[in-house]
Parts: C-alpha cells; structure tokens; sequence
C-alpha cells in the first residue's frame, strides 16, 4: 500500500493563516493489472490536475485557463477507484474508474472539489481510459457524469421554490480528450474538456429563487463550459552538452476557457498565452521565468501582462 497527501498553508495579509487539504489517499496494489484508491484523490478525469499541476513538475509557472479553481476539470473528489494497466504485445491500455461525491452547485456552476459529505444520494461516475502505442506517447479521453442539487442542502435553507413539477437535481455531464508526447528533451501536451449543466432555468430547478436564496449564489441557468490548452517543452540538452545551457528548458503554452450560460459567466472568457525559460538545476528543483498575456473576452475586462518568477522543489 502507498499512501500520498497533499497539505496547502497558506498565510494572508492580514496574517491569518488557513490550511486545506489538497488530497489524501491510500493505493491498495491488488494485483500487477488493478490498484483501489480510496479518500480524497486527485480527479482522474484529463491529465493536468493528476499529473502536473504540483508546481516542480508544472511546466509554466500557472495553470492553463480553465484547468485551475473554478474551471472545467475537476480538482479531486472523495471515493473509490479502480485503476491500472493492461499490456498487449508492445502496446499498454490504461484505465480509471472512480466513483465519489461528486460536484455541487455554486454562483459559477458545479464546484468540482472533493466533499467530505454527498449532499444527495447519487454518486458521480466517470474515469479516464488511456492508449499508449507507443512508451513516449499517449492518447486518452475521459468521462464524468453526476447529479448536482439545485437548491444547496434543501430548498427552505434559501427559500428557494421549485417549478411545478421540476426536479431539485440538474444534471452535470463532462467530456474530454488528451495527448502527451514526451520523448528525449520535447514535453508535447494537448487536452481539450467540454462540460453541460442542465435543468435549470427554464428546463426545471431553481426559477422563483428569493433574495435569501440569491445571497447563497447559486447559478441560476444551465451552462456549458469548455477549456483547451497545447503546450510543447524542449531542454536545450537535445542540442548541446555544455553544462549550463543544457539545463534550460524552452515553454510555450497557448488555451482558451469559453464558459456560456449568462452574462456573470461569460466573463470569465479568456485566452491565454505563456512564454517562458526554465533552468533545471536537479530533476526536482527547477527555477522558472514566464511571461503571461491573458486576453479577457468581455469588453470592459482589461487585458494583463505579466512577469512571473518562481523557484519549486519537489521533495
């Protein structure tokens, strides 16, 4: 059995400090082929939140639009799953089935981090099956499905009324695919997610929603949400073998986040673009230098450049 976790401190400025949890989980090998996963994981569903968004082995300095907090791909949730991988002659399928939780509704739509507590009796249902033709490069594609509640814990907590008729459960389905090439010194990503919000406004769920009710900031109306990024990374180790130079790494990253639903979510449109220089001083300690335009697609957002700077260690 392996055990991992994740803990965040973080102190604010006015130096108060909070923590959370990031994840906790046991692995049980139960074979060479099968491993069960349980407590809070890291969502299997795409490839950035479970492979690379610890920083040393983030490529950028930020994550893609659309892949952090608040975007399309789930963080982590609180469950089971069943993974591992089957060879066949010089190939290798992979595969995660995860059963959790799930999702709730919030102000921007499903906020996809792992509960403690499911608040309805339905689990979400979804896994990621992965390809490797061959050992440098993959291709996979994911699935997600789950009930969110409409009205939080219980329609009188917000007063919030129902339609006639209407159910208090919208549903939430998400899709995506994925491809990574990693061979010698190039790091090529591509991950595309595509996710719908149903049942509410005028399909059902929350429509006669009080002043009480809207203080909780519950999304109103159904939504779709989809994000993409391609990333390519090359250390210079291909190309020379003097000391210093070949431990830098080029990166060029390039996505988009284009959620629909209302005015309040289409502002959080943006693409976004980053340029950058790391230097690998071991294969866990890396310093990086990054240059970020974020385009914002409503009008009256203003566009932001930034410098970024940061130095990780993995340990």
């Amino acid at each position: 059995m392996v055990f991992e976790s994740e803990l965040e401190i973080e102190t604010g400025s006015d130096g108060e400090t909070t923590t959370d949890l990031e994840y906790a989980q046991a692995d049980i090998f139960l074979t060479d082929n099968i491993t069960f996963v349980f407590g809070k994981y890291l969502s299997p569903i795409g490839q950035f939140q479970e492979r690379l968004h610890p920083s040393w082995i983030n490529k950028s300095i930020s994550m893609p639009a659309g892949f952090g907090h608040d975007g399309v791909q789930p963080g982590s949730d609180v469950g089971v799953q069943l993974r591992g991988g089957v060879p066949v002659g010089g190939m290798v399928f992979t595969y995660a089935l995860a059963a959790g939780n799930g999702p709730r509704l919030g102000a921007e739509g499903p906020e996809l981090e792992g509960f403690p507590r499911d608040n309805n009796s339905n689990k979400s249902l979804g896994g990621r099956l992965g390809f490797l033709p061959l050992p440098y490069l993959e291709f996979g594609a994911s699935y997600l499905t789950a009930k969110v509640n409409t009205t939080a814990d219980a329609p009188a907590v917000h007063g919030a009324a129902l339609d006639s008729g209407a159910s208090d459960l919208a549903n939430y389905k998400l899709w995506g695919v994925d491809m990574a090439f990693t061979k010698g010194s190039w790091d090529v990503r591509f991950e595309y997610l595509d996710s719908k919000l149903t049942g509410l406004g005028a399909g059902g769920g929350l429509s006669g929603l009080s002043a009480d009710g809207a203080e909780e900031g519950l999304l109103e109306t159904n939504g779709w949400w989809k994000a993409w990024y391609t990333q390519a990374a090359y250390r210079l180790a291909g190309i020379t073998d003097q000391k210093i130079l070949r431990n830098f790494e080029l990166v060029v990253r390039y996505g988009k986040f284009l959620p629909r639903g209302n005015d309040e979510l289409e502002e959080g449109r943006e693409e976004r673009f980053n340029v950058g220089l790391n230097y690998w001083f071991t294969p866990t300690a890396v310093l990086k230098s990054n240059l970020e335009i974020r385009n914002f697609q409503i009008v009256d957002i203003p566009d932001e450049t930034r410098f970024q700077f940061q130095f990780a260690y993995g340990f």
